[in-house]
């Protein structure tokens, strides 16, 4: 009898573990609901999915091959991440295809029109490693196999804040094509779902890999074996709350895959609401007021980064000053503009690719470097201002005269110094754009070959390379802190040839400057709150 008893307890426990979860959705809901009804078993490694059951997942693809996965936010965005957009360059080769359960099926397939990938990505820390694509034409909602994900409805859970969402120990869901072991090159066909739970920042399977948690957060089980894996990038992580799905986070990166002791690591979504609203509603990628600082820099106080520099500027000045103020770090190396603080930033173009930067003095003239302006950018060249991405072009003028200055040596780099009258006035009610001011030689007690003064902080913006053998210009606007340096310091006196007309800037040490040159990307010294252009 006992025997009898006990063999059947098991057997109810082997049905406790094994009995799947079926989610039943809000029919009402305008997002997170699919046409079937997700069910999930606790297979360790995950499962296929019930066909159409994730109507927002979307397949990124590079040509006709998939990349990485994302999901439907509306009928013209979807969302994914930021390591998954490697080539801005490119990305007219891609596109994406969503309502569909096996790659090899086609769906709606769509081209993308814009990219919007965060301006504070960090590449060698997948901070901040989240993008909205726009498609280029909307996407077909009243098809029964394609939906919208939920983003997260932070009003009805306000018992915590943005960093603690989703909780601690909450049941998430994972889908995508990504491989189903590390070591196996190739992709299943058919979609798959696997259930994990959001791990605490101080567990030991979180704490050495995750950078910022406030915008990351990690997911598995204590013991691996369930985990997203390579092709899975960029794919949605859900909860499920509300009797709907929301997306809460977007697979990230990870120490191969499902491995014991080792969590997978997300970007946190709620972090990013105001941010993805900006572009949802208005096409613009902003960052408001109200969007967490952590996004900016990893270490917080009061509403700036520690050890960054705050330049407020004074609203009333004619020059200098942008839309809005300049927030810089100590980073070694440089690091992303905060948008809109460079108003006056133009990059020189030939056909359409950048050449060189500059910088706007008025409505009609910009100034940059002569060395810039070889026969071709003479013969096909524009001008691109308001913008802090070279992919996507502001205002754009061509140019009607240019003045080199006549003793320009080109072999020397003396009087290295252009200006280029535009073809048409730039509209300067277009709140981005603005002018730098020129030194304002009066009110210093410096004589002209001595300002900047030795030792003053200046900064330097630009698209450049990140580093020396780089091929390619960064897409985003990059900033850097350095300080002027001495004419005799072992650094400069072997690289200046003029003194009077030029001068050299860096840091002790290295690693700051931009690339290839001195210093012909603008660069700017604050002086009674605006900026001005020094050379």
């Amino acid at each position: 009898m006992f025997f009898i008893l006990f063999v059947y307890l098991l057997h109810l426990i082997s049905l406790c573990i094994t009995q799947p979860t079926s989610y039943t959705c809000d029919p009402l809901s305008s997002c997170g609901c699919s046409k079937e009804r997700a069910v999930l078993s606790k297979i360790v490694g995950g499962e296929p999915a019930v066909p159409h059951s994730w109507g927002w997942i979307v397949s990124f693809r590079r040509y006709l091959d998939h990349k990485c996965g994302g999901a439907v936010l509306n009928e013209n965005y979807v969302i994914t991440a930021a390591h998954c957009i490697d080539d801005i360059n490119t990305i007219i080769s891609n596109t994406v295809s969503v309502g569909k359960h096996q790659l090899s099926r086609s769906g709606q397939i769509r081209s993308i029109s814009k990219v919007f990938v965060h301006p504070y990505y960090k590449k060698s820390t997948f901070e901040n490693d989240i993008a909205v694509l726009q498609l280029s034409s909307p996407l077909n909602l009243s098809d029964p196999l394609v939906s919208k994900i939920c983003l997260p409805n932070l009003t009805e859970t306000t018992s915590f804040d943005v960093p603690e969402y989703p909780r601690v120990n909450s049941s998430l869901v994972v889908v995508g094509w990504g491989r189903l072991l590390f070591r196996n090159d190739s992709l299943p066909d058919i979609l798959q779902q696997v259930t994990v739970r959001a791990i605490s920042k101080n567990h030991h399977m979180c704490s050495e890999s995750i950078q910022n948690p406030e915008i990351q957060f990690c997911a598995g089980i204590d013991n691996g074996g369930k985990d997203s894996c390579q092709g899975d990038s960029g794919g949605p992580l859900m909860l499920f709350s509300n009797n709907r799905w929301e997306l809460v986070g977007i697979v990230s990166f990870g120490n191969e895959c499902a491995l014991p002791n080792h969590a997978g690591i997300y970007t946190r979504v709620a972090a990013y609401q105001n941010w993805i609203k900006n572009i949802l509603e208005k096409g613009i990628d902003v960052l408001d007021t109200t969007t967490p600082i952590s996004i900016l820099k990893t270490t917080t106080t009061n509403s700036y980064p520690i050890n960054s520099k705050i330049y407020k500027c004074n609203s009333s000045a004619q020059c200098g000053c942008s839309k809005n103020w300049a927030v810089l770090s100590k980073i070694v190396g440089g690091e992303i503009a905060r948008p809109n603080t460079w108003g006056w930033i133009a990059s020189i173009r030939r056909n359409s690719l950048h050449i060189c930067g500059g910088s706007i003095l008025n409505k009609n003239y910009v100034i940059t470097a002569a060395h810039c302006l070889n026969f071709d950018v003479l013969r096909q060249g524009s001008v691109s201002v308001g913008t802090e991405r070279l992919s996507q072009p502001g205002q754009v003028q061509s140019f009607s005269e240019v003045f080199i200055h006549p003793n320009y040596d080109h072999r020397l780099l003396q009087n290295d110094i252009a200006i280029l009258k535009l073809s048409s006035p730039l509209d300067f009610s277009n709140s981005v754009i603005s002018n730098v001011c020129l030194p304002n030689i009066d009110k210093s007690f410096l004589r002209r070959e001595e300002y900047p003064d030795v030792g003053s902080t200046v900064v330097s913006i630009g698209w450049g390379t990140l580093y020396s053998n780089a091929s390619k210009a960064s897409d985003t606007l990059q900033q850097v802190t350095v300080s002027t340096v001495a004419k005799t310091h072992w650094t400069c006196s072997g690289s200046i040839t003029n003194p009077e007309i030029q001068f050299c800037a860096g840091v002790n040490g290295g690693g700051k400057g931009t690339s290839f040159s001195v210093y012909s990307d603008s660069t700017n010294i604050q002086q009674n709150r605006k900026t001005i252009f020094a050379f």
